[in-house]
C-alpha cells in the first residue's frame, strides 16, 4: 500500500497488522516525525518525506494499492494532480487499485467526475466507483480506479 499524504500515520497504524507493506509519504517533516513515532513498533510500515511533485522514488508496478485520503485537493490546487494520477497508474501493478477520497475542494462532484474519467482514460485505467458519497458525516466523494491486466 502506498499512502499519499499520510499525515501522522493514522491509517498505517490501523492497517499495519493487516497489510504486507505500507509506505506513507508526506511533504511535512513534522507529520512524518509524528507518524514514525506512532508506528515505531510496526515493522512493515515505512514513512518517507516527499517533494509532493511526483512519485519518482518508486519503481513501476511496485504497489497493489494506492490511497489518497483527502490529499488530492492539495495536488489539484498545486497543479500537479494530473501528474500524480499518471504516477499512480505507473506504480500500480496490473489489477492494482487506487482509492481517491475527495478529489478537490471545488464543491462540484460533476467536474471532479469528469476530471477523474478523463485522467482514467488518458492513463489506461478503469473507474469502478465514480464520485459516490458514502459517508453520512463527511461530504467527500470517493473514486476507485483499477489498472487493467489483473484480476
Amino acid at each position: 500500500i502506498l499512502d499519499i499524504g499520510c499525515g501522522i500515520g493514522r491509517l498505517e497504524h490501523a492497517l499495519g497488522a493487516m497489510a504486507g507493506r505500507i509506505v506513507g509519504i508526506d511533504i511535512s517533516p513534522r507529520m512524518i516525525a509524528i507518524a514514525r513515532r506512532r508506528c515505531a513498533g510496526v515493522a512493515n510500515v515505512e514513512f518517507r518525506l516527499t517533494s509532493g511533485l511526483d512519485l519518482g522514488d518508486f519503481a513501476d508496478q511496485s504497489f497493489d494499492c494506492v490511497l489518497a485520503l483527502d490529499s488530492f485537493p492539495y495536488l489539484v490546487l498545486a497543479g500537479v494532480a494530473e501528474r500524480h494520477f499518471g504516477e499512480i497508474a505507473r506504480v500500480l501493478r496490473p489489477g492494482g487499485m487506487a482509492a481517491i477520497l475527495n478529489y478537490s475542494y471545488r464543491a462540484s462532484p460533476d467536474i471532479d467526475s469528469r476530471d477523474i474519467n478523463r485522467l482514467a482514460h488518458a492513463y489506461g485505467t478503469d473507474v469502478l466507483v465514480d464520485g459516490e458519497m458514502p459517508f453520512g458525516s463527511w461530504d467527500g466523494t470517493v473514486f476507485l480506479i483499477r489498472v487493467g491486466g489483473g484480476t
